[in-house]
């Protein structure tokens, strides 16, 4: 199983048109959770060879949906008509090294979604939210230590192929992702459990004849296990 717990932080380049220089978005403490899969095929199999090459898949859904807020001068906040409603699927392929027994290396590639969006509660008044859907085509390595406690670092570029309704909100509108990590394997046996701290960035470049602004940043730091 995966367990994440998510904190987002949105900011337009300077905003202009429908956007005030106070626009963006902020979510803390969004929580997923979902099953993890991976499985070394080549061992299955006993082929013996591409030991290290595994298939790793992961899905995960939000499990706590936050009401968006509103608030118009010194008046009290009221519901703005959504709440958040975030899930994240991944599906990789994986090879992994191992050097001088002290230090394996993974290289892995596939497909990742990381969708950032709202539940619409109220049609009638439908707020204006940075509903992003991202899709993209990954690329990534670790390195970590062998042994019982393995620290390890990762990083991987996010190829973005779509961006889901935040997109079709500006001209021309293309992203590029990164991602990184950083944290500790306990092996015991059979058994297995990390934790790490991660961060995912998505950046975002409009036309320049774009009204209301001319790129965008979307980051999302967190914790998982």
């Amino acid at each position: 199983s995966h367990f994440d717990i998510g904190f987002r932080r949105l900011s337009y380049d300077n905003p202009r048109g429908m956007l005030t220089p106070d626009s963006g978005e902020t979510e803390d403490g969004q929580v997923l959770v979902g099953p993890a899969l991976e499985i070394w095929p080549t061992q299955l199999m006993h082929l013996g060879a591409l030991s290290g090459l595994s298939l790793f898949v992961r899905f995960q859904i939000g499990v706590n949906h936050q009401e968006l807020t509103t608030q118009t001068g010194n008046m009290a906040p009221v519901p703005a008509g959504a709440s958040t409603a975030w899930s994240s699927l991944e599906a990789s392929l994986r090879q992994r090294w191992v050097l001088a027994d002290t230090v394996a290396v993974v290289i892995s590639g596939g497909f990742v979604r990381d969708s950032l969006g709202f539940d619409i509660t109220n049609q009638a008044t439908a707020p204006d939210v940075p509903d992003a859907d991202y899709k993209s085509v990954r690329i990534g390595a670790r390195l970590a230590m062998v042994g019982t406690f393995a620290p390890y670092i990762e990083a991987e570029n996010r190829f973005v192929v779509a961006g889901g309704k935040f997109a079709t909100k500006f001209t021309q509108a293309s992203a590029t992702g990164v991602h990184a990590a950083a944290g500790v394997a306990i092996h015991m046996g059979a058994l297995a459990a990390k934790a790490e701290g991660e961060i995912t960035s998505y950046s975002w470049t409009f036309s320049q004849q774009d009204p209301n602004a001319d790129g965008a940043s979307d980051k999302v730091f967190g914790f998982a296990a």
